[in-house]
């Protein structure tokens, strides 16, 4: 009897471990096809807080004190930033990205033009 829970066990943790796999595959392969289908925003001058490179995220400040949490994993960086790790707290970016659920990601960054106004707004383009 022991050693059949023992078989049941180990069969059910095996199940867990190999669905939620492949639930994280699913869900990585669809974040794309819905960031295309976002809702897109420009920025110019926006204060960076602070970076998690490993996250691939950073804190920004915009024009009205407002903090927001921004995704980086699908960016392409221009200017003096080659990825997430060169973007520094206290600079200002610019650029545009998307909003997906709630959730702001970044699909262009470059640092900001000097004396640029920070502004934050649809993307009419």
């Amino acid at each position: 009897m022991k050693k059949a829970l023992v078989v049941l066990a180990v069969v059910i943790g095996m199940a867990l471990v190999f669905t939620s796999g492949y639930a994280q595959k699913w869900d990585s392969a669809m974040e794309a096809m819905a960031i295309a289908k976002g809702k897109p925003f420009k920025f110019t001058a926006i204060e960076v807080i602070s970076v998690d490179p490993k996250g691939q995220t950073a804190v920004l400040k915009g024009p009205k004190g407002k903090t927001a949490v921004a995704r980086f994993g699908y960016a392409k960086y221009e200017g003096s930033y080659s990825g997430v790790a060169d973007i520094k707290p206290g600079e200002k970016i610019s650029g545009e990205g998307q909003v997906v659920n709630g959730t702001n990601w970044i699909q262009r960054v470059a640092p900001a033009a000097t004396g640029a106004a920070p502004a934050v707004g649809p993307n009419k383009d």
